[in-house]
């Protein structure tokens, strides 16, 4: 059976990108603690994770509900923290 690309429905790009957001920040936290107990933090990576983050939550903070943006900005805030305490 197949479906023609008038029956998929897209995601609102709001949504799509606030859950893209979050999942930077999240790898973002896994970079800064690795699973394996001698592995070092790959401060580069979660720096970049959360530029790019930063930079998508800029653009559609406006467009989000209130919870959504709040939420997402508590956790940029954290990410950014996290790096600072890291770098020492």
């Amino acid at each position: 059976m197949s479906t023609s690309q008038d029956q998929l429905a897209a995601p609102p790009v709001d949504a799509l990108l606030g859950e893209t957001v979050a999942t930077l920040l999240y790898a973002a936290g896994a970079y800064l603690e690795p699973r394996e107990s001698d592995a070092q933090p790959d401060l580069a990576s979660a720096e970049l994770a959360v530029d790019v983050a930063g930079i998508a939550f800029d653009r559609i903070a406006s467009r989000l509900r209130p919870d959504a943006r709040g939420a997402l900005t508590v956790m940029l805030t954290d990410a950014r923290l996290a790096i600072v305490r890291k770098r020492g």
